[in-house]
């Protein structure tokens, strides 16, 4: 049963689904009033919208322009405006191993002075960048944090151009000893004319040498058999950052040696007159050469002192000025630093060859009736002794023959004497010499 209802207007019954009355024609729907719809204001937001964008280009800006510091150890990338390089610090002539420790080796009582390279490379290709890179270089140093009450600090030069390693932006040497105490850091800053900063850092762990003390008393070093087992038996029983010194017997040695890859302080001996061998040989003599060997010659440095390098006896009838005429063999060949000392070249095809990575200075020596002398083929950018001052050359087919030298540093020839040579010096790589106060006959 439908229930009635009625109109609210005129008060007349109607049905229950009616939706108008038909006494009064008015509509008994309820409705709701619609309600405007509110306008948003599009100015503001966009002038907010604007405001934002204008802002975070501004800080966007200022950002890309104002300089950076880039820092890194051993190695750091920098980005500027043409492309992203690689610059890295190394010991060595290397530019594609950066360092982050250099620990040089350092025997007692003599200092160590290292090279430390500064190399830039492109990062995408590895091709060097030094030459580009330089001219955006405002200013270049180098600092060494260390403690302040080091007994000895660890003292450094100016950063500048290495003439030696062409593939170096730069270089700078540092200078330690054993009393040189960490920690410590090498610091390398590049002052950017764009007003960037870079920094680079390697640490610095100075590696304190053992040397070993041998002589008759303590190793067989009798004849050359003997001599050759002991240095066998150094190379077993030694580590390779010892230096070995050894004070030799006035003895001949008549086979070839060969000393292991250490550093080596060989010391000779001298018989005083009434105790010469019926020989006539009264210094330590090696008669069938030396030849040195050092897988990593910059840590190597040996000085052979007070002993002969006899490729003809010196009590034979042949005359010193044919010694040339019939020499063979080499009497030294060197590897890494070697210095002479009090040392006689007699009758060899090559008295000393310095080869490779190996550097050879020598002082108060005697080179005599030698095919050659001296040969110098180094390579080594970073031989830093220059000394070959009051040497006998003497009656040699070529005293000295300088090949090729890469290191820039003066050859003092100061004090030396040259006599009866076929050529006295024979400078094909054009090296720079001092012979201001040298005696040529």
């Amino acid at each position: 049963m439908n229930k009635e209802k009625h109109c609210p207007f005129c008060g007349a019954a109607l049905p229950a689904e009616a939706v108008f009355c038909p006494f009064c024609a008015q509509s008994i729907n309820s409705r709701q009033k619609a309600a405007l719809p509110v306008r948003i204001p599009t100015r503001p937001l966009r002038a907010a919208a604007y405001i934002f964008l204008t802002v975070f280009l501004i800080l966007s800006l200022s950002f890309s322009l104002s300089p950076q510091t880039c820092e890194g150890t051993g190695e750091v990338c920098y980005t500027d405006s043409d492309g992203t390089y690689q610059l890295l610090l190394s010991s060595r002539p290397d530019r594609y191993a950066p360092m982050d420790v250099l620990e040089p080796a350092v025997t007692d009582g003599q200092p160590a002075r290292i090279p430390l390279y500064l190399y830039i490379n492109h990062l995408g290709t590895g091709a060097d960048a030094s030459g580009i890179f330089a001219s955006k270089i405002a200013e270049s140093s180098l600092t060494v944090r260390q403690p302040a009450d080091s007994p000895d600090p660890i003292e450094f030069s100016a950063c500048e151009p290495s003439a030696s390693n062409p593939e170096a932006a730069q270089v700078c040497y540092l200078t330690c000893s054993q009393d040189s105490t960490g920690p410590a850091q090498a610091i390398w800053t590049l002052n950017m004319k764009n007003g960037d900063v870079i920094r680079l850092r390697s640490d610095l762990q100075v590696v304190p040498l053992r040397t070993l003390y041998y002589d008759s008393r303590n190793a067989d070093l009798s004849d050359s058999a003997a001599l050759q087992a002991f240095m066998d038996r150094i190379a077993r029983e030694t580590r390779p950052e010892d230096v070995i010194s050894i004070q030799l017997p006035a003895v001949v040695y008549t086979e070839p040696l060969t000393l292991p890859d250490r550093s080596f302080l060989l010391t000779g001996s001298e018989l005083p007159d009434s105790r010469q061998d019926t020989s006539g040989i009264q210094r330590t003599t090696f008669a069938c050469g030396v030849q040195m060997t050092a897988s990593d010659p910059d840590l190597r440095f040996s000085t052979f002192s007070s002993m002969d390098f006899a490729g003809v006896r010196k009590d034979s009838d042949t005359d010193p000025d044919t010694y040339a005429d019939t020499a063979a063999g080499t009497g030294l060949s060197a590897a890494g630093r070697v210095r002479l000392q009090d040392c006689r070249f007699l009758g060899w095809e090559t008295a000393v060859s310095c080869l490779g990575r190996a550097w050879v200075s020598a002082a108060d020596c005697a080179f005599i009736g030698n095919t050659i002398g001296l040969l110098c083929n180094s390579s080594d950018p970073d031989a830093d002794d220059p000394q070959f001052t009051a040497n006998t050359f003497a009656s040699n087919a070529i005293a000295v023959l300088l090949e090729h030298a890469a290191t820039p540093v003066v050859l003092d020839f100061s004090g030396s004497h040259f006599t009866g040579n076929g050529t006295d010096i024979e400078n094909r790589c054009g090296q720079p010499l001092d012979i201001a106060l040298t005696v040529f006959q």
